[in-house]
């Protein structure tokens, strides 16, 4: 189970967070593109209640352990 944000413990104890597995086609095939570049940009808004959270959050998820474990899930796993 991975590690909930400090923020969402604070306001939400009993939350829980899981992974979720890609989308599978009707004739079940999953799968994903893959793009050069840049396909994803994330911001703290100005009205952010908790930046550093939001900050921190966002680092988490570029660590490659982190990275491949929410893209492509745990080797042998599933």
């Amino acid at each position: 189970m991975p590690k909930k944000p400090d923020a969402l413990t604070k306001s939400l104890p009993t939350a829980k967070a899981i992974y979720i597995l890609m989308l599978k086609s009707k004739v079940g095939r999953a799968g994903m593109s893959v793009l050069n570049g840049f396909d994803q940009l994330s911001y703290a808004p100005k009205a952010s209640k908790h930046p550093e959270d939001a900050v921190r959050w966002m680092d988490a998820k570029r660590e490659t352990q982190t990275f491949k474990r929410m893209v492509i899930s745990e080797e042998g796993k599933y």
